[in-house]
């Protein structure tokens, strides 16, 4: 039997685990979490939009969500209070299979999905939305790619590139995910160092009214 998704409330009123809000967001992991708690309250676009009506669900991972899916469909409070539920995860390898693979768990489970990719389906008085991260109109496979992005005009992201440049030029064997290793290169820049891109985003790192977070914000508004 799957094991029950974490659930973390953004007013963290709720500790009994139980689904008491009628949006959800789910998201891989605590990476997401973090992310996304900072970004609904520090983005203009959706500051205020939701009115505090949101879970934001961990799933544990990207492989995961065809597991965890049908334990939060059976989760106390789900048929009773859900109305809207929007789907992030990272492209990874192909962006229209990550769109696809989420489509596919859903019609399985009997539940709406999109046919297009940031949009979102509905039947029998529930909503379903999916989002893949860095967006079909942006280049990357992560959210990282999305974050790092938005500093793309801070002169500190020249050093970070002339760091990559310099490895590239001596005989290593260079980091498997770029993204990964330049956001967490960035953050070691800042004043306090910070360990992951979710903090970063809390401590206003990342720039969460940059133009390209836009469809994301449109998206999420649509919840």
């Amino acid at each position: 039997m799957p094991v029950i998704p974490s659930v973390i409330v953004r007013d963290r009123d709720n500790s009994s685990g139980e689904i008491d809000k009628s949006k959800l967001l789910l998201v891989e992991g605590k990476d997401e979490t973090l992310f996304f708690e900072a970004f609904f309250k520090k983005n203009e676009h959706l500051n205020g939009q939701l009115g505090g009506d949101i879970q934001i669900i961990e799933m544990g991972g990207v492989d995961k969500f065809k597991t965890e899916l049908p334990a939060l469909i059976n989760r106390t409070g789900f048929s009773d209070k859900v109305e809207s539920i929007a789907i992030i995860r990272d492209a990874d390898n192909n962006f229209e299979s990550a769109f696809q693979s989420i489509c596919a768990i859903l019609n399985r489970h009997g539940l709406p999905h999109p046919t297009e990719h940031s949009t979102y389906s509905s039947r029998n008085n529930l909503k379903v939305g999916i989002f893949v991260m860095p967006g079909n109109s942006e280049g990357g496979t992560m959210l990282e790619d999305l974050c790092l992005r938005t500093q793309i005009d801070n002169p500190i992201m020249n050093c970070v590139n002339s760091f990559f440049s310099c490895l590239e030029g001596i005989d290593i064997e260079m980091p498997r995910n770029i993204a990964k290793a330049k956001s967490q290169v960035f953050l070691a820049a800042m004043p306090k160092i910070v360990s992951s891109l979710g903090i970063g985003a809390n401590k206003g790192y990342w720039d969460l009214n940059h133009d390209s977070l836009m469809g994301l914000s449109n998206f999420l508004v649509d919840l």
